[in-house]
């Protein structure tokens, strides 16, 4: 599918077919998009959930705090980040609409004795989660053939190329990421640089960019 890991690039061996030359064109596009989004909580939502829970394994929410990440009161998200923002994580990661298309010509002909074919196509899958992040491959095909009059002697040659440049993230972690909670702190800064910190709360675990920027790349 558009969204694999490493696509595929296939490579068919057609023979040239003798008689007028023909030339055949196609083209297809198509877009992947997320038709049925998980409804996430909001700010207000996440918040009540988050003290509601810590009311019921007895932790007193006057308590909590943001500083010591061991402790079982630990709760930046109700005590440092801000209570006004609101973050759908859902849309943000997957909320991108991915164009696909595909275009493959072939120039064939030849006569009694002899035929070729010259063809090539170019594929880009896109990924509708969040990054400049798509699968590309190219393919080149030739392929001539000569009989002798009497059947007896037969010469072919072929020549094939295929290039692909895979760019899909090495680890997304998108399940896990849109469940970051929604008033989270913003990841990047205005010149497009990781934060790793947020009043002195690690935000290692929900670091979206830092996994997304680690791009696989297969070629072949």
């Amino acid at each position: 599918g558009s969204q694999g890991s490493n696509g595929v690039v296939l490579i068919t061996t057609k023979k040239g077919k003798g008689g007028k030359p023909q030339l055949s064109l196609s083209a297809r596009t198509g877009v992947d998009l997320s038709t049925n989004p998980v409804k996430m909580m909001n700010t207000q939502q996440y918040r009540e959930m988050r003290l509601e829970a810590f009311k019921n394994d007895g932790v007193d929410i006057n308590t909590l705090q943001g500083t010591n990440p061991f402790a079982t009161n630990y709760a930046p998200d109700l005590t440092v980040f801000d209570p006004n923002k609101n973050t759908d994580w859902f849309n943000y990661l997957m909320g991108n609409t991915a164009v696909n298309s595909n275009f493959h010509g072939s120039f064939s002909g030849g006569g009694t004795t002899t035929n070729f074919i010259v063809s090539g196509g170019a594929n880009r899958q896109g990924y509708n989660f969040l990054g400049n992040l798509s699968n590309t491959a190219y393919t080149f095909h030739s392929g001539f053939n000569y009989y002798s009059p009497d059947g007896k002697f037969t010469v072919g040659v072929i020549a094939d190329f295929a290039y692909q440049n895979n760019q899909a993230s090495a680890a997304a972690a998108l399940v896990r990421n849109i469940l970051t909670p929604p008033n989270y702190p913003d990841l990047i800064d205005a010149q497009g640089k990781l934060i790793w910190n947020y009043q002195g709360v690690s935000l290692d675990n929900y670091q979206t960019y830092g996994a997304l920027r680690k791009t696989g790349r297969a070629h072949s």
